[in-house]
């Protein structure tokens, strides 16, 4: 009787531990993802209380139960996630507004008429990331809530643009730093552009419908990201590496799309795609069609939803 105490103890002690710090670590936008993906995941505390009811005299019993109570915590927050996140509705109808408080930065670079290729490398941590087209420059930027300063740089070498914006590291202050910051990046739709993305527990709108994307890597941890590909080229690479996430791929329906990966726990919704292998998909007639997104994913824990427009 006194063990089963412990046990009970011990499960419902570090849901409510497990909970509490995640909504705290939410609230503060430590981390920015509203883990609305965990809902999906539900299926797996049937696993592990089957253990526990197989391993019931076992030494192994006390940790299943830790395990299910860290799950059940993370699915009923990713379950009211759901509910009340308005899964970027918000960021779809007014991101061209201004979403900044304080501590603000400008930047930009202007227009070459002899670019026609640019790379742009983003590098930034816990934040609400906006991309889009819509500027007379080669792009420029408009960051809020920060207390660190982006730096960028840009190199232009005749037809070729290499530009880079991160974080300047320097001016960490544990005291000083804020739970987030906001980056706001618009970029021409003249040159073909790669696009790189290193990024942290973000909340991500971007919209390149506009764009001639020759390729976007994306890496990032715990993050929500709404990504819209355009059919401006023939050839368009998406790589993609994340853990934890929930990731929106938004794509033409005239376009061919050709997905592979190893997506390992993963809930997957392929609007349009047939399945050929576990991780290899494809839109029908692929080969044919004039305009093609090659789309490679790495991830685990996470939930991927194509969606054709």
């Amino acid at each position: 009787m006194k063990t089963e105490l412990r046990i009970n103890q011990l499960f419902w002690g570090t849901l409510l531990v497990t909970g509490g710090a995640l909504f705290l670590l939410l609230k503060f936008e430590i981390i920015t993802s509203d883990i609305s993906f965990m809902a999906d995941f539900w299926p797996a505390l049937l696993i592990i209380w089957g253990l526990i009811v197989i391993f019931k005299h076992s030494w192994l019993r006390p940790v299943l139960s830790v395990i299910s109570a860290v799950l059940m915590a993370s699915v009923i927050l990713g379950l009211v996630s759901n509910i009340w996140y308005d899964d970027f509705n918000g960021y779809r109808s007014d991101y061209d507004q201004e979403f900044y408080e304080y501590d603000s930065q400008n930047f930009s670079e202007p227009l070459d008429s002899t670019v026609t290729k640019a790379k742009l490398h983003v590098t930034t941590g816990a934040a609400k990331l906006i991309m889009n087209s819509g500027t007379d420059k080669l792009f420029e930027g408009f960051a809020g809530n920060i207390s660190r300063e982006y730096v960028v740089k840009s190199n232009i070498d005749y037809d070729f643009a290499d530009i880079e914006v991160y974080i300047d590291e320097k001016r960490i202050s544990p005291f000083e730093d804020k739970f987030g910051n906001n980056l706001k990046l618009k970029l021409s739709d003249i040159p073909e552009w790669v696009i790189m993305m290193d990024v942290g527990a973000t909340k991500n709108y971007l919209d390149f419908s506009d764009l001639k994307i020759s390729k976007l890597e994306l890496n990032t941890g715990a993050s929500k990201t709404d990504i819209k590909i355009g059919n401006k080229l023939k050839h368009t690479d998406v790589e993609v590496n994340m853990g934890g996430a929930k990731l929106t791929l938004n794509i033409p329906r005239d376009s061919g799309c050709k997905l592979t990966g190893d997506m390992v726990l993963t809930a997957r919704n392929m609007d349009g795609l047939d399945k050929i292998d576990s991780d290899y998909y494809v839109t029908p007639g692929f080969d044919t069609t004039k305009n093609k997104i090659y789309i490679n994913i790495d991830g685990a824990v996470s939930k991927i939803n194509i969606e054709r427009y």
